[in-house]
């Protein structure tokens, strides 16, 4: 995170790796970067707003997070995404995070 504010060249290599990963619409490009970039186990872990965990330091907020700044002008560029469709798709797959997680380990132990 801290690389990423700092070196300008770290940040456009990120950029065309997210443009890489592509997807049909706005909404499947973001799940399919989220999907290579977090695994479900860390998704459980992390919040939009971070509202949910305040007490718990173990716990993450993504909102302002570089990864997510980067990977927000990417997909508006490309899609024409507005800032409130963005966000409700990204809210969307960090919550169902843990249904994901309990789905591979069901699948991985039957």
């Amino acid at each position: 995170e801290k690389l990423l504010q700092i070196n300008s060249n770290d940040r456009e290599k990120l950029k065309i790796m997210y443009c890489s990963i592509g997807g049909n619409d706005g909404k499947s490009h973001l799940r399919r970067i989220l999907s290579k970039m977090l695994t479900n186990k860390l998704a459980i872990d992390c919040s939009w707003t971070g509202r949910a965990f305040e007490k718990d330091l173990t716990k993450f907020k993504v909102k302002n997070l570089q990864i997510i700044s980067i990977m927000r002008g990417v997909i508006q560029n490309k899609y024409q995404l507005s800032d409130s469709v963005f966000e409700m798709d990204d809210q969307s797959w960090f919550r169902t995070a843990k249904t994901r997680y309990d789905r591979e380990n069901a699948a991985k132990n039957p």
